[in-house]
């Protein structure tokens, strides 16, 4: 099979494509077929050394993946060769076939069609970390002010989207122009909880937005009323 590897720290670009022979399952795990790994800002934190785990080398990046179970180890109950699962692990998602724990697997309908499959390889990472902070961290209450840095990204769109279900009353900011902000996908967090997006003067007396550094500008989208507004600094 083949995987991405990485031999030496260093930038995404530094990674290689290499054959590499086929994993076999161990007691209490499953070997998935990969069908989607999703790229996260770890995976970059990781090849480049600078993340809190440091496997030895070569290994293969990547924390999360979709596919489809190819074969099971020894102990593993729940799951079953061909059932669809969405997975987290350490490292090592950058491959066609990846071991992967069973406890760290979600096994997924088996009516799941090729698109939701896609599409789960890129949730259990992103959702669960901003799950985790607004309801373990944070304890989170309805009607309580949420202010989301960085929600043009991953982690920041699931928090806005996420807040909201809450009940939350949610503020995202993101540090590029209000039309780039918006064309990242931060729409498809508010489109249901919003009927129009329209921009806006700054907000007064906010450090952030009456700052002259390109820097630290920020455009403000507050997707609690009806008509999200953009406050877009200058």
């Amino acid at each position: 099979m083949f995987a991405i590897v990485c031999d030496s720290w260093g930038p995404p670009s530094s990674l290689q494509l290499r054959e590499v022979p086929g994993p076999v399952p161990g007691a209490g795990q499953l070997r998935v077929r990969t069908r989607v790994a999703a790229v996260n800002f770890p995976d970059a934190l990781m090849v480049a050394g600078k993340y809190q785990m440091r496997p030895e080398f070569p290994f293969s990046p990547g924390g999360e993946l979709s596919g489809e179970v190819v074969a099971t180890g020894d102990d593993v109950s729940g799951f079953a060769v061909g059932d669809k699962v969405a997975c987290i692990v350490p490292f090592g998602a950058y491959a066609q076939e990846v071991l992967v724990d069973a406890t760290n697997a979600l096994k997924l309908p088996a009516d799941t069609d090729d698109a939701t499959l896609e599409l789960a390889g890129s949730f259990l990472l992103t959702y669960g970390t901003s799950y985790h902070a607004l309801k373990d961290r944070a304890q989170a209450r309805a009607g309580e002010t949420l202010l989301v840095l960085g929600a043009g990204g991953g982690v920041g769109l699931a928090a806005v989207e996420l807040g909201k279900r809450l009940g939350l009353r949610v503020i995202a900011a993101g540090s590029s122009d209000a039309n780039k902000l918006f064309n990242r996908g931060l729409p498809c967090a508010l489109r249901q909880y919003s009927s129009k997006l329209s921009n806006s003067r700054r907000t007064p007396n906010c450090r952030v937005c009456t700052s002259t550094s390109p820097a630290v500008r920020h455009n403000l989208a507050d997707a609690s009323s009806a008509e999200a507004q953009v406050l877009g600094g200058s």
